[in-house]
This record gives C-alpha cells, sequence and structure tokens, in this order.
C-alpha cells in the first residue's frame, strides 16, 4: 500500500501508480497537532510517500501550505499519478473541493508533468524559489496567495 505520510522519504508520484492499482492508497486520518501519536512504524505500508508543497482549501487551514486535509492529500496524491479524474470526482463531494484545484492549478499542473520524485522535489524547489525572488521584489503574484512568511518559511525546510 501507498501511504500518503510524513515519514516518507520520497514524494509519490508517477512511479507508484501501479502500486496503487494494486495494493491501494492510503491517508492517515488524525489532526495534525496529534501527528506525534500516530503509529507510523507499526503500519503496514511498503510505500510510505510524501506529498509536495500544496495549499489547504479545506475551511480550517485555507491557505496554509503543507496541512492537507485527507481529501485534499488523497486528491493530491491522485493527481500526481495521473488521476485527475478520480482526484475531481473526490474533490467534488466537498463544497470547496474546488478551491483546492484552484489554489495549486499552476504548481499542479507542473507536478503532474513529473515522472519521479526527483523530478517533483526539483519543480517544487524552482517554484518556492520563484515564489520568494517574487516576494522579495514585491512584484504582484497570483500565486502568493498573501502567504509571504509561510513560503520562506517552507523553503527553509526543504
Amino acid at each position: 500500500m501507498c501511504l500518503d505520510s510524513p515519514v516518507g522519504r520520497q514524494c509519490v508520484s508517477k512511479e507508484d501508480y501501479a502500486l496503487i492499482k494494486r495494493k491501494g492508497l492510503a491517508v492517515v486520518d488524525c489532526s495534525w497537532a496529534r501527528l506525534t501519536d500516530v503509529p507510523f512504524a507499526k503500519l503496514r505500508c511498503t510505500a510510505p510517500r510524501l506529498l509536495p508543497w500544496l495549499v489547504e482549501a479545506n475551511p480550517v487551514n485555507y491557505g496554509r501550505p503543507c496541512e492537507l486535509s485527507c481529501v485534499e492529500a488523497l486528491s493530491a496524491a491522485l493527481i500526481l499519478c495521473g488521476e485527475e479524474e478520480i482526484a475531481n470526482l473526490l474533490l467534488g463531494k466537498f463544497k470547496w473541493g474546488h478551491a483546492f484545484l484552484s489554489l495549486n492549478k499552476d504548481i499542479l499542473k507542473e507536478y503532474s508533468k513529473c515522472e519521479n520524485s526527483a523530478e517533483i522535489i526539483s519543480v517544487q524547489n524552482s517554484w518556492l524559489t520563484q515564489q520568494t525572488q517574487i516576494q522579495n521584489n514585491q512584484l504582484p503574484s497570483k500565486n502568493m496567495l498573501g502567504m509571504k512568511e509561510d513560503v520562506g518559511a517552507m523553503q527553509k525546510q526543504i
């Protein structure tokens, strides 16, 4: 099984498509505040995977990076594996689902062109660098979403 997990060592990508088709895709449904309580080592998962930098659209964390809801995480993983139609179906069940796709449209488009984790990380880092440069030059950008401090903080973590 492929698990969207903060303990993964590589990003979910098209390389995981066959595994996901065969074994499935999962997330752990828990509060981000209680993530340390999750016994990741005990989970039966052969492929823990990370997700690249994305912005939430759910009402609880709207506009915040990297703390996706379960449906956002599943949908993002599906899009990265080439299953955009299923991702749209999942997000369509939520009033705010379309907003996730809208907020992340440009970066998801770039991520979905990638074949493997290394390419996704490269795209992510280039995009974050570009956003930081835009921020530092104080040029308006539809991608900034008013998260100047979050972009810089996320880039330092990567």
